[in-house]
């Protein structure tokens, strides 16, 4: 399946200009695992060239050790912001092996800061940041399974040696802010970027009764529908980007796309929302 650049292109353009923070090209929802690293590479590398220092961009490496540090040192060479380091392809790593992993990521590309991301087969522990503390260009912990005890440990036990982010989703901003995370990614802001936008500016304000109102209005009925078959996180963004005017395109196997039930629900939504106005 091809990559479908005019569409790409225009999209990054749009978010570039939304008031994000970052963006990160090809990670989860971006398909990270159904992509080539020539792929990812090329999808890094034309952001950059549209984003053109309007914000930073952030490119996702990983799946091996041989894969991930050439991709991490071709992107630092080409000068991506930072790089978001995925978990390893093999599915039962102990802590040690995981903290050597991400170590090959980092000394691949050392004067770029890496994200680590913990999904998956990779839990956010405190014995793993502690391995990963000396590593001077390892800058930020990106949790990505909800535990917000382990984000409360983890401050606890390295204070501001990293910088905590919640990563499972913008349906717990209010636990993860709760958890002192100094910031979250959103897939949501994949297709209405001012909810993301707005649902930090209510955690800062602390605006609890709002951020609630929200969240139950504008991001709960998404994740909803993201629960309805496995994977369909990606597909519902993908349906939601092109519900929003955009284009966005199938999903990759494995993957599956949406039902033509579930498409419906998903114009459905997007048709009594709207784009967000705060």
């Amino acid at each position: 399946m091809p990559i479908d650049w005019p569409s790409f292109r225009d999209h990054v353009d749009v978010l570039a200009d939304s008031g994000l923070a970052a963006l990160v090209v090809a990670a989860g929802t971006g398909e990270f695992s159904a992509l080539a690293p020539a792929e990812i590479n090329a999808l890094c590398r034309g952001a950059m060239d549209v984003v053109r220092g309007r914000v930073p961009v952030l490119g996702s490496v990983g799946l091996g050790t041989g894969i991930g540090r050439r991709l991490a040192a071709a992107l630092s060479g080409a000068g991506i912001d930072g790089l978001l380091a995925l978990p390893p392809a093999y599915a039962t790593p102990d802590g040690e092996g995981l903290a050597r992993y991400y170590t090959v990521l980092a000394r691949a590309a050392p004067r770029t800061g890496v994200v680590v991301y913990c999904r998956d087969q990779v839990p956010l522990r405190v014995d793993l940041l502690e391995r990963l503390a000396p590593i001077e260009n390892v800058v930020a912990i990106k949790e990505g399974h909800g535990n917000v005890r382990e984000l409360v440990r983890a401050r606890a036990a390295l204070g501001d040696r990293f910088r905590l982010l919640g990563g499972a989703g913008d349906d717990l901003v209010a636990p993860y802010a709760a958890a002192g995370v100094d910031g979250y990614t959103s897939s949501i802001a994949c297709f209405d970027p001012p909810v993301a936008l707005e649902a930090w500016r209510l955690v800062e304000a602390g605006e609890d009764a709002a951020l609630e109102a929200l969240v139950s209005e504008r991001v709960v009925p998404w994740f909803e529908l993201r629960r309805r078959r496995a994977g369909y996180e990606v597909a519902v963004t993908k349906g939601a980007v092109e519900a929003f005017g955009g284009r966005a395109g199938p999903v990759r196997p494995p993957l599956a796309n949406l039902t033509d039930e579930d498409r419906a629900d998903v114009d459905a939504l997007a048709a009594r929302l709207g784009p967000f106005r705060p």
